[in-house]
């Protein structure tokens, strides 16, 4: 139709199949401009916001060791610590941690929790929490600030007391009356059914563990 409209100078016909390419094309730009602007602006609210730790000039690695070797917590514990005081010795570094997972990586352990001091919520009431099980000094190395209390040490290990370090909105939403250093929290996360009961020892800053999330999560 395009080809006989140009011998000819254009026909009824040319014209209506022009009109509609012309439709076509200007709808689909307008699919298209709208579909960037809205990227671009997303692009723009996701830049803007505070994560909550500093990403710039950190290196992240994935390791997963063998099950069979490390068969128990205590060698596996002794592989990680090893490998991050040798990394910490490497020329250039000034801190180095490790966690379960990463914030913004998605992945998490979400479970049950309630303070010690209060009654046993019923079935399905209690309230729940993010647990991110970290090594010493992970806090500094993403440069998440420590609001009170300590960091984890060398000396909280498996066979001693079992404690914890949670979010400002942990604490702004279950331990806002008083001093949240020295509570204990029943987390259903432990390696043994008696080590459910976590001292908190610090309170930290809180993060985003999540590019999705529009609330921070009370975390442990």
């Amino acid at each position: 139709a395009l080809r006989e409209g140009g011998r000819h100078g254009g026909g009824p016909r040319a014209r209506r199949v022009l009109g509609a390419l012309v439709a076509a094309e200007v709808a689909l730009s307008l699919v298209l401009l709208t579909g960037a602007g809205l990227l671009i602006r997303s692009f723009a609210r996701l830049s803007s916001i505070n994560p909550g730790f500093r990403a710039e000039g950190l290196l992240t690695v994935r390791v997963q060791v063998p099950g069979v070797r490390y068969d128990s917590p205590e060698r596996s514990s002794g592989f990680y610590s090893d490998v991050l005081t040798r990394i910490a010795a490497l020329p250039g570094v000034e801190n180095a941690a490790g966690v379960t997972f990463l914030p913004m990586g998605g992945g998490g352990i979400g479970t049950s929790f309630w303070r010690t001091d209060r009654p046993t919520p019923g079935p399905g009431q209690a309230p729940s929490t993010d647990v991110r099980p970290i090594t010493p000094g992970f806090f500094r190395t993403m440069g998440i600030p420590q609001v009170m209390g300590r960091d984890f040490a060398a000396f909280d290990r498996t066979d001693s007391p079992a404690v914890a370090i949670v979010n400002e909105t942990l604490v702004r939403q279950y331990l806002s009356d008083g001093d949240p250093i020295g509570k204990r929290l029943h987390v259903n996360a432990g390696q043994t059914p008696d080590r459910l009961d976590y001292e908190v020892v610090g309170v930290v800053g809180d993060i985003k563990l999540s590019a999705l999330d529009t609330e921070v999560r009370p975390t442990a």
